[in-house]
């Protein structure tokens, strides 16, 4: 075969595995946007790149004779260098057994060579990556990397008929930068997408100051945990006082309140209830599948959590106190419904001296109060705080 003859080749080879990865590339950008973990993500990719082993070989018999870089072995790197040891694990095995294979030298590295060049993706993945500059020279350190296997390997399983090592070598280069290079900076462009939709999604759902759920996600959240089935109830709570910490202490401290208050509920509550700051100084606690007796439980570890949040400020030593109402998800059809018999329920337990719980249910008079109402700041209640 002429040196015109594998240029050309080679020139086919590269343009129709760019063309076939670029495809690949924009379909797994469909599929990350799932939100599907880690591990899925790294099975999928495996997958995707094995798919793209099968369609580079049929393209390679259907067009080309004589010289070509194996596809296999590109693939299997890409998925290994981008996707993870899972990803090797699925893609490695298509790579393999894509093609047939003989117990001679040229059999065992067409067997072999896939699961090498992952190996050497790994390597860069795990070793590499983090000590080089910016992504492109990432890449490009690994197409470097891939050369030497891909050009042995293609060697011992050539059958004779190639052009002047010089060349294959040479075009061999070429090719793994390239296709590491656009194939990575278009994962890695899709990957900071992502995140970058992912943080901005947070912070439109999460509140500023606390970091708890905002409001629109616990009328979200709440709209959600009521259309199924089964036993869920919303706490709404409120800070004793809260107007009286903020005028007599200034709003940087009511913020630090608000914050180590948030935090303490967050920890105490279970891993599926939702906690949300409604506004000001009051939270919205969403807890789906549970009982009466659990749910009464839960709001009254509140109540001695909170309690226990004692905060020294100007010489003084400030106890922090909140009252709960509580309603049960079966007592109406909406979300709004829930929320107004919940207030009510706070109401109450404000009326009744402040750092309880009150829950609305068929048993109207259901409370839990401490015998002498507690109070943060002995300030009239005339003055309206």
């Amino acid at each position: 075969m002429g040196i015109n003859t594998a240029v050309s080749q080679l020139v086919v080879t590269i343009l129709q595995g760019v063309g076939l990865l670029a495809i690949i590339v924009v379909i797994f950008g469909f599929l990350r946007k799932l939100q599907l973990d880690s591990l899925k993500q790294s099975l999928l990719l495996g997958a995707m790149f094995g798919l793209s082993i099968l369609l580079l070989d049929v393209i390679s018999y259907a067009t080309m004779t004589g010289l070509h870089l194996n596809g296999r072995f590109m693939c299997v790197a890409l998925a290994a260098a981008f996707g993870g040891l899972p990803a090797l694990i699925v893609a490695a095995p298509i790579g393999a057994l894509s093609q047939s294979w003989s117990t001679d030298l040229a059999g065992l590295a067409n067997l072999f060579g896939p699961t090498l060049c992952g190996v050497v993706a790994l390597i860069w993945r795990w070793k590499i990556r983090s000590l080089t500059r910016g992504p492109v020279s990432a890449m490009i350190v690994l197409g470097l990397m891939l050369t030497v296997p891909l050009v042995v390997l293609h060697v011992v399983s050539s059958d004779g008929a190639h052009p002047p090592l010089l060349l294959l070598s040479g075009g061999a280069t070429i090719a793994a930068v390239l296709l590491t290079t656009m194939v990575g900076l278009s994962l890695e462009r899709q990957k900071d997408s992502l995140l970058r939709e992912q943080a901005l999604l947070k912070a439109s759902l999460r509140d500023s100051l606390t970091g708890l759920h905002n409001r629109r996600s616990f009328d979200a959240e709440l709209a959600r945990v009521l259309a199924r089935p089964g036993s869920h109830y919303l706490l709404y709570v409120d800070i004793d006082h809260f107007k009286a910490l903020n005028d007599r202490f200034g709003h940087v401290f009511g913020d630090v309140v608000l914050q180590k208050i948030a935090g303490a509920m967050s920890q105490s509550v279970r891993h599926d209830d939702i906690v949300a700051r409604i506004g000001g100084e009051e939270f919205g606690i969403i807890l789906p599948d549970i009982s009466r007796d659990a749910a009464q439980a839960l709001a009254e570890r509140l109540l001695a959590v909170v309690s226990a949040c004692n905060f020294d400020v100007a010489g003084e030593r400030v106890a922090i106190t909140v009252s709960i109402g509580a309603a049960h998800g079966q007592q109406v059809q909406t979300a709004n419904a829930l929320v107004g018999i919940a207030d009510a329920a706070l109401y109450e337990a404000k009326n009744l001296g402040r750092r309880c719980v009150v829950f609305s249910t068929d048993d109207p008079q259901a409370s839990t109060c401490p015998a002498e109402p507690i109070v943060n700041l002995h300030i009239a209640e005339e003055k309206g705080i």
